[in-house]
């Protein structure tokens, strides 16, 4: 079976999926570990035993709605690749926005606490942004904390590839609870704000509950006994906000 043969019956097995074309080029390009480019160029490239197993293996898990970022383990968030599996949330684009929202107002010596790390996308990012502009590092404060064991994981190994490790404390707990006596300038937060039946969305089935199933009523009672009072940055439903 060659490249074009792949991508046809690939495509194919995922005509359910609105991305179906998409979603094969990508899995097709994962598993033969060429661009998207090389598989329109040289569409009759021999896939091997093992590539053909594999990619119609990875074909099947997508028909049954596994995303494909965790089916090749990978996902981009602001023009960098970071580490996910099944223990974290996908970084979606609208979260890039935290981005731009913390980076607008951040002041040299912030302490900064991305809570809800996930995958540490938010924090890692937002350090090496800060390098881009000549920051010197040693002046911040960077927190990332999750109630999950696994996601801090997941969030430990995207810091060490993106070589940030050195400037980021893990804390695991639910909330603000693993920070006491620490005190926060910015509070990022992307925690959970989908309501039980939002649940049933296939796109988001296999991604951890955890991570999906909540609201901000506890967060924002914890954040009101801090002092002094942070400045907070968070994504809901309606999009993302600045609460000062």
């Amino acid at each position: 079976m060659n490249v074009k043969n792949a991508l046809t019956v690939g495509a194919q097995k995922l005509k359910h999926i609105d991305s179906a074309q998409l979603d094969a080029e990508v899995l097709l390009s994962f598993v033969i570990n060429k661009s998207k480019e090389f598989l329109y160029a040289h569409p009759e490239t021999k896939l091997n035993w093992i590539q053909k197993i594999r990619f119609f293996y990875l074909i099947n898990q997508r028909s049954k709605n596994w995303p494909v970022a965790y089916l090749t383990g990978i996902k981009e968030f602001y023009g960098r690749t970071f580490y996910v599996n099944k223990n974290v949330l996908i970084p979606r684009p609208l979260t890039e926005e935290l981005i731009e929202k913390a980076l607008a107002i951040i002041k040299l010596g912030y302490s900064i606490c991305d809570l809800g790390t996930g995958s540490g996308c938010i924090i890692i990012t937002i350090i090496k942004e800060l390098q881009k502009q000549n920051y010197n590092l040693n002046n911040f404060k960077f927190y990332a904390s999750d109630i999950s064991r696994k996601a801090l994981q997941v969030a430990k190994k995207n810091a060490r590839f993106h070589q940030v490790n050195q400037h980021i404390q893990f804390l695991q707990g639910d909330l603000l609870k693993p920070l006491p006596g620490k005190k926060i300038a910015l509070i990022i937060a992307n925690l959970p704000y989908l309501e039980a039946n939002d649940l049933n969305e296939p796109s988001i089935k296999k991604e951890p509950t955890l991570a999906l199933l909540g609201n901000y009523d506890e967060f924002f009672k914890q954040a009101s006994r801090l002092i002094p009072q942070p400045a907070v940055i968070y994504e809901d439903k309606s999009g993302i906000h600045l609460k000062k």
